[in-house]
């Protein structure tokens, strides 16, 4: 799980402020234990995840609330079982 800061506790989803979440999860990733292709699986699919953010209507809160944070997951996965037939 990636710690509070300054960005990812913002309420809104800007593009602006996707990117700015997915650099600072590539840099807390960097410093995990994990083998590199795990890195490298985590981060495209958080990046999927917020590609998919950025499309819908803003979700205030979806970086602080777990209530919308749940919603917002639940939605993205009826997305890829719906929309793009992942498993």
């Amino acid at each position: 799980m990636v710690p509070p800061t300054k960005t990812n506790a913002r309420l809104a989803h800007s593009e602006q402020d996707l990117n700015a979440v997915q650099d600072e999860y590539r840099a807390w990733l960097v410093r995990q234990p994990l083998a590199a292709k795990t890195r490298t699986t985590y981060q495209r699919r958080v990046g999927e995840y917020l590609t998919w953010l950025a499309s819908q209507d803003p979700r205030p809160g979806v970086f602080v609330d777990p209530i919308v944070r749940d919603h917002s997951m639940r939605d993205f996965k009826t997305y890829l079982k719906m929309e793009r037939k992942a498993a």
